[in-house]
């Protein structure tokens, strides 16, 4: 049996899903497909005012725990032209 939980800033928000087997695979492939749409969903979400190349990408650790990371780019307002700084914000 294998508890998905679900964490924000290392604190537990929700259970995710209870998954009865013996084998990991079928946690992993079922927390990859719930990551999958959470991507989707997220990509929906409009762009703020300085921030461009946003991409949603999925980290696993050698624990098997995946972390739901935002990666973009920050554009600095000013008079430089194309001065930005590369942001990664950990989602969950």
């Amino acid at each position: 049996m294998f508890i998905i939980l679900k964490f924000i800033n290392d604190k537990l928000c929700d259970v995710l899903n209870v998954v009865y087997g013996q084998h990991i695979s079928l946690a992993y492939t079922w927390t990859t497909d719930y990551l999958s749409t959470e991507i989707k969903g997220f990509s929906l979400i409009p762009a703020n005012k300085y921030e461009q190349d946003i991409k949603y990408i999925v980290e696993i650790s050698d624990d098997m725990s995946h972390k739901l990371v935002k990666r973009y780019k920050k554009l600095n307002p000013g008079y430089v032209y194309n001065s930005y700084s590369k942001k990664n914000i950990e989602l969950y």
